[in-house]
């Protein structure tokens, strides 16, 4: 065999090799996304630019957060991107993990429970609510 069909078959067996790792890889075994979408108010507020909270059901002080939209996680209008595994205590499968809009501008979401499943991902759609203050006024002495 001549060095030019030598060079060739190496460079041929470097390149199948290295695309076969990246084939099989996994970029991140250690994350599990919780992907949501959040439609609008029924009054046409866009949830966008708001906060968004995962916890392990009961445990609301172990959490997650992303912004909802174009400057969150997914890059999306509506839309979400939570990795379940930087909780302090990181999710596993089977286990419920509860994700929701806190109250933010009269409007929130949620609480929506997830259980966690092996497929890396798991989602969830919630719609955000208006809430209506009022005010009781206070007798007069």
């Amino acid at each position: 065999m001549d060095k030019r069909a030598s060079y060739l078959l190496l460079t041929l067996l470097i390149a199948v090799s290295l695309c076969f790792f990246l084939i099989s890889a996994d970029p991140d075994p250690e994350a599990h996304f919780i992907a949501g979408y959040v439609q609008n108010a029924p009054d046409c507020t866009s949830p966008n630019g708001m906060v968004v909270v995962a916890y392990p059901t009961g445990d609301p002080n172990d959490n997650v957060t992303d912004i909802i939209g174009p400057s969150g996680n997914s890059g999306a209008s509506n839309e979400f991107l939570i990795d379940c595994q930087l909780l302090q205590n990181s999710c596993n499968v089977n286990e419920i993990i509860t994700v929701e809009v806190p109250y933010q501008i009269d409007h929130s979401s949620g609480p929506v429970n997830v259980t966690i499943t092996p497929a890396g991902f798991d989602t969830v759609n919630m719609t955000l609510e208006r809430h209506y203050r009022v005010d009781i006024p206070t007798p007069c002495e």
